[in-house]
């Protein structure tokens, strides 16, 4: 639906812990420390070894097997924001690739609790 915000938007996930993700039929919502993504495209798991899997989320329940609970407990070390794509870096040196579509429907979004002297953000994408 939309493209992701610049990355000086989502800076707020630079540092932010992996606690939960749960796989839906339609869906995987990643529950962090201070925030939450749901993801409704793809993503691709980028394994610290080069290994990577692509992942049609709706498809969900057809998907291969997945091996990114070794991020769980883990902090984001790093992100890069390309047009249609977020990569979330793991201290495991894994990255999960969030994608985007620009079709008709929404692709996820993203909500951050904000903190002291920082309103809460939103975004579609």
């Amino acid at each position: 639906m939309h493209p992701f915000p610049p990355k000086e938007e989502l800076m707020f996930l630079e540092g932010e812990t992996l606690f939960n993700f749960c796989i839906g039929p339609y869906n995987v919502n990643f529950s962090f420390e201070n925030c939450n993504l749901s993801a409704e495209f793809a993503l691709i798991h980028v394994q610290s070894d080069g290994t990577s899997v692509r992942y049609d989320i709706q498809q969900m329940t057809s998907a291969p097997p997945i091996k990114f609970q070794k991020c769980l407990g883990k902090k984001v070390v790093a992100l890069e924001v390309k047009e249609l794509r977020l990569d979330l870096k793991f201290e495991t040196g894994d990255v999960i690739q969030i994608e985007s579509d620009l079709g008709s429907y929404e692709s996820g979004n993203i909500e951050h609790a904000g903190g002291p002297g920082k309103e809460p953000v939103y975004f579609v994408f």
